[in-house]
């Protein structure tokens, strides 16, 4: 297990303090934007009721309205009136299909976004895992564990821990490449994904990020785990493991360190 140490600071000024209450944000930043309204498919099914509406109205208008009408006026008039039935239904079914069209593609990101800091959820990053490694080139994975994460809790509360939950996991989203996945896959634990991207780079990647993290006027460290596909291991969940490992060992050394992962991995699990 190769350790990739870090400059400690030893000017007291410059060292991370602990947050005061006068710290804490009042609010909590929406990470997904607004939430996906129940009413839109219900909507939807209204706006195809009038889509299916507008014909029928259009030929039943004249007869209610209008049915002493000349005769050979009779026959416009009657097609005007389907023509607009017609077009209000189009328009009808047009505005239908959008809304359910909205309603499902929001419905779609919840179900692949952490709601919390709008990263990639668990089920999101193995499913892009396991599609990245069905490929032929190396790719690299990252853990990263923040330390120390239950004392921000026990002293601040909850509400400052999902704010520095937020605030890493935008620190993370800055430091990696146009297509690479950052998810949040459990309470302080991340996991990064780079498709095509060898150790060297990786490495660069993860220390990046734990300097960005370090930056943080949060006052948090995480620690940094990195696997490679298919040097270290070929199958997803010895991939994870990996890392997972590598994580470890950045805590056991020292926290606020990156770890990559020198071992034998387990292919067959």
């Amino acid at each position: 297990m190769r350790i990739v140490h870090r400059q400690r600071h030893t000017d007291p000024a410059r060292a991370p303090r602990a947050r005061s209450s006068e710290d804490l944000s009042p609010a909590l930043p929406t990470a997904l934007g607004p939430s996906p309204t129940v009413r839109d498919p219900y909507l939807s099914w209204v706006w195809l009721g009038v889509a299916l509406a507008g014909p029928a109205i259009g030929i039943l208008f004249p007869q209610v309205v209008a049915p002493d009408i000349v005769v050979r006026r009779t026959f416009t008039f009657r097609l005007l009136c389907l023509a607009a039935g017609l077009a209000a239904g189009a328009w009808a079914l047009a505005v239908a299909w959008l809304t359910l069209h909205r309603a499902n593609r929001q419905l779609a990101k919840l179900a692949s976004r952490d709601p919390l800091t709008g990263l990639a959820n668990l089920r999101r990053f193995h499913a892009g895992l396991t599609a990245v490694l069905t490929q032929a080139r190396p790719s690299s994975l990252i853990i990263g564990d923040l330390d120390h994460f239950k004392r921000v809790n026990d002293q601040h509360g909850h509400l400052e821990g999902d704010h520095v939950l937020v605030a890493v996991a935008a620190a993370l989203s800055r430091s990696v490449r146009e297509n690479d996945l950052v998810a949040r896959i459990g309470g302080e634990e991340f996991a990064i994904l780079l498709p095509g991207a060898d150790l060297a780079v990786a490495t660069t990647i993860a220390e990046r990020m734990r300097r960005t993290v370090e930056a943080l006027p949060c006052a948090v460290t995480i620690s940094l785990g990195v696997a490679l596909y298919p040097d270290h291991a070929v199958l997803p969940t010895a991939l994870v493991k990996a890392a997972d490992d590598a994580t470890y060992h950045a805590k056991l050394a020292g926290r606020n360190q990156v770890a990559i992962w020198h071992g034998c991995a387990a292919r067959g699990t």
